[in-house]
């Protein structure tokens, strides 16, 4: 866009240096800006009957993401859901796997909508409670103090929000 800089892959703390605006992953910590958004995970299944009660999930077998080990237990917690098997279930060190198992009617996943938002409006993929679980590491939309309110900049964060379907976390 003329007259915009951006930094799609930047190092986590550095200053924006004449950057307008910048996507970042990690947490949102970044020198002199305002980082923005962050997704959480929802439980997500494919079967097609979502009950959306966090209980519920407790009684599927959870799909992990080997990088989260503690995902569904922190889940479990925020919830109030009491279960002995937060720790039990499926592996899998890919979010492609991991959704592709919970395509496949392996289990429950917790996954960030903005990944699966084809499958969920298809209705291949059910969200079965509406309680995110907001994680450590997320993307977030990187803004340099003094220019958030740029039209452009601005506008842009909006039209990634409505991508995303994410809320304004910050």
């Amino acid at each position: 866009m003329p007259g915009i800089v951006d930094r799609l892959a930047a190092p986590e703390g550095t200053d924006m240096l004449g950057d307008d605006r910048a996507v970042h992953y990690g947490q949102p910590v970044w020198a002199n800006a305002t980082c923005r958004g962050g997704a959480g995970g929802y439980p997500i299944t494919g079967r097609r009957r979502g009950n959306r009660r966090p209980g519920r999930c407790g009684k599927a077998s959870a799909l992990h993401l080997a990088t989260r080990s503690k995902a569904w237990a922190d889940w479990f917690s925020l919830t109030g859901v009491e279960t002995g098997s937060a720790f039990q279930g499926h592996r899998f060190d890919q979010f492609g796997m991991l959704i592709q198992a919970a395509v496949s009617g392996m289990g429950v996943a917790l996954l960030p909508r903005y990944l699966v938002e084809q499958e969920l409006a298809s209705g291949v993929l059910t969200v079965i409670a509406d309680a995110p679980l907001a994680t450590r590491n997320a993307y977030h939309f990187v803004v340099p103090d003094g220019k958030r309110e740029h039209p452009i900049v601005a506008g842009f964060y909006e039209w990634v929000c409505r991508q995303v379907q994410g809320p304004d976390s910050g």
